[in-house]
């Protein structure tokens, strides 16, 4: 794939995403769910988080993050947590860190995280 596709490629999700930015509707979700799920949820996310297993102290990077709403369980059960996304629309919904807990969010492609993993 070519520089030039990648580009292309990258300018029409950011253009695709700063859309559904301006149509997401940020509401209070509740997360106690996942603090932490049993092992034999139905639900896919939940399950997900479960597999996690213990994340308190540990760095988690969440690609393709969004507005960052599914870190915040995470968060709670102590990981530092990195949430990138390639639309800084998106970025920008991103809710506060709690206080103590380290997070960063970022506008940025995953092929930015491949070079950077690469080097």
């Amino acid at each position: 794939m070519t520089t030039q596709h990648l580009a292309e490629r990258d300018r029409n999700e950011i253009d695709h995403s700063a859309l559904e930015a301006a149509k997401t509707n940020l509401t209070p979700v509740e997360i106690e769910r996942y603090l932490p799920p049993p092992p034999d949820t139905p639900y896919e996310l939940e399950y997900a988080y479960c597999l996690l297993g213990d994340v308190q102290g540990k760095t988690v990077l969440d690609l393709e993050c969004g507005s960052g709403e599914n870190l915040i369980p995470l968060l709670k059960r102590g990981a530092n947590v990195i949430g990138l996304d390639i639309s800084p629309e998106l970025i920008e919904l991103a809710p506060p860190a709690p206080e103590r807990l380290w997070v960063g969010y970022y506008a940025a492609g995953a092929v930015c995280v491949r070079n950077c993993v690469a080097r």
